[in-house]
């Protein structure tokens, strides 16, 4: 297991933006791949949890989200570079 999965506990980028795609589009009952703050903070917040990772990254990756003036952000450019934003945050409260 390399140093980044570690960051992650345990887990591969990939098993992580997947469960992170899982519990957006959950939220996202008209399927049009944006969620508002509020919503996307919980799915955000309900994975970590889920996954035994620090639910406070979830600030860190909810303040990397595009957000349009309605207040909504595409979720699937977050889930791809969730892994990248979680290892950084985990190596700076290290």
């Amino acid at each position: 297991m390399d140093q980044g999965s570690n960051l992650l506990g345990g887990l591969s980028d990939e098993e992580l933006s997947s469960a992170l795609a899982v519990a957006c589009a959950a939220k996202d009952a008209g399927g049009a791949g944006r969620l508002p703050r509020a919503e996307l903070l919980d799915a955000i917040r309900s994975t970590l949890e889920s996954l035994g990772l620090n639910p406070k990254a979830a600030l860190a990756l909810l303040a990397s989200a595009d957000f349009d003036d309605a207040g909504e952000a595409d979720y699937q450019p977050l889930v791809s570079y969730a892994p990248t934003l979680l290892k950084a945050y985990a190596r700076q409260v290290a």
